[in-house]
């Protein structure tokens, strides 16, 4: 029993000696400040600033090193959040269809007559879904009410896969966007002659020679196209006050590297930790597909791990009518890192010539109340890892940015209250010595207690 107390209250020593000491924030622990300027008509309780790259460089992965105070030195409740504002996106909507028909047509062609419902939207584009590969069509569509007076919505476009050469791929044919009732879609070169080749090694051994000759053959047969599933696209523009306020930007200098033996080529640069959400690489080559992946990383490149953030394929397709360009890069959700690096896979193909890199960012805000207490400077940078907690951030979350006057930012200042936080670690000889201290007081005590017990007991 007392063996379990005194390890108990081992702990509870041992635990209070190490624990942190929770304290206030206070301007003093932040290396710099920047004063806030008032829009010319406030109104309303709550207000809004902006954070430029002086303070998106300097705040920590938890964004726990910055905050609001008064003139007073009073601190002042805030939340940070993505900017978003009114802006016109694209949204897709795609539905199936009723496959009414299916005819073969002299020439080779096929055609194929589906019908949408009424309260389907207006489509743009058709889409034809196949399993095969290493093809090309082209296909026409028109639209009718009564499927005798049919009206031309797109002509000869080609649909393909170059699997085989390449990984690139196009199903969708755009069309006109009108809203009739049946969709007529007729499909080109319907079956293909592929011919297959066979090479047969024949070795003779006639006395102490050998005669080795080589037979080919080649086997033709018919390869039809197979429509597995078609589906209708409607294509259009709604103004949205929900979207992220993305800011686009070059980036300059970035250094290109080839490595031979890896075949790769390696494009790097430096941040100042802006939330990027997407990378846009700009190559003056054409007629190619490669995967590229990006990886981050806030230590010294030359001895870092670099962490994997995401990985896509770029192209450049110039082959004939066929034109298809992709160079852009997700990073959902958004990046801070200070060094980034992107690898392009070129196996057996010479490198790419990067012309430029750009990179589109998310802006990032804090709301706060612009009533007593009024907040004068925002103060960021430093070690602080308190995080800030405030009773009203549900409220803040929900504050419209039209509710919520735009303030302005002064110049960046350094902080002389700056002082920073000092750290104990207690390790080695140090550690070893606080634990005999803390041991032998727990053992005076534990002597002391006993010794009682036993006077107590004799004068009973």
């Amino acid at each position: 029993m007392r063996t379990r107390r005194v390890r108990a209250l081992s702990g509870l020593v041992v635990a209070l000696l190490f624990a942190p000491v929770a304290r206030a924030v206070s301007p003093a622990d932040f290396p710099c400040y920047k004063e806030l300027r008032a829009p010319a008509q406030v109104g309303g309780g709550f207000g809004r600033v902006v954070l430029d790259q002086d303070i998106l460089s300097q705040i920590n992965a938890s964004r726990t090193n910055i905050r609001f105070f008064d003139e007073e030195g009073k601190e002042v409740p805030f939340l940070l959040r993505v900017t978003t504002g009114t802006t016109n996106v694209v949204r897709e909507t795609e539905f199936s269809v009723r496959t009414e028909s299916f005819k073969e047509l002299p020439g080779n062609c096929a055609e194929i007559v589906v019908s949408r419902q009424t309260n389907d939207p207006v489509p743009n584009v058709v889409v034809l879904r196949s399993s095969q590969q290493n093809f090309e069509k082209s296909v026409s569509v028109a639209g009718s009410d009564d499927r005798q007076h049919w009206t031309a919505l797109a002509d000869d476009q080609s649909i393909f896969d170059y699997t085989r050469y390449i990984d690139v791929r196009k199903n969708r044919i755009d069309i006109a966007p009108q809203g009739f009732r049946f969709y007529r879609i007729m499909i080109s070169n319907m079956a293909e002659n592929r011919s297959t080749g066979i090479t047969e090694i024949i070795r003779q051994a006639r006395g102490g020679s050998t005669t080795v000759t080589e037979k080919e053959t080649a086997e033709i047969r018919k390869e039809l196209f197979r429509v597995d599933r078609i589906t209708m696209v409607a294509r259009g523009e709604v103004q949205t006050d929900t979207e992220p306020l993305l800011q686009s930007m070059e980036i300059s200098p970035f250094q290109v590297e080839t490595d031979p033996k890896q075949q790769q080529t390696f494009v790097t640069f430096m941040s100042r930790r802006e939330p990027l959400v997407a990378l846009d690489i700009r190559v003056k080559d054409s007629n190619f597909s490669r995967r590229a992946k990006v990886s981050a990383t806030d230590e010294d490149p030359q001895k870092a791990h670099w962490i994997h953030l995401a990985s896509a394929m770029i192209s450049r397709i110039e082959a004939g009518s066929v034109r298809q360009d992709a160079h852009r890069i997700e990073l959902r959700p958004a990046c801070r890192y200070t060094n980034y690096r992107l690898a392009i896979e070129n196996h057996d193909n010479p490198p790419l010539t990067i012309d430029s890199v750009h990179a589109q960012a998310e802006t990032w805000e804090a709301v706060f109340y612009q009533q007593k207490p009024t907040p004068r400077s925002l103060y960021y940078g430093g070690p602080n890892n308190q995080p800030a907690q405030y009773d009203i951030g549900a409220v803040l979350s929900g504050v419209p940015a039209k509710d919520a006057p735009c303030w302005s930012l002064g110049a960046e200042m350094f902080n002389p209250l700056f002082k920073p936080a000092r750290t104990y670690s207690l390790q080695g000889k140090t550690l070893m010595v606080v634990a005999i201290v803390a041991m032998a007081l727990l053992l005076v005590m534990l002597i002391a207690r006993t010794t009682g017990q036993v006077d107590q007991a004799g004068k009973e």
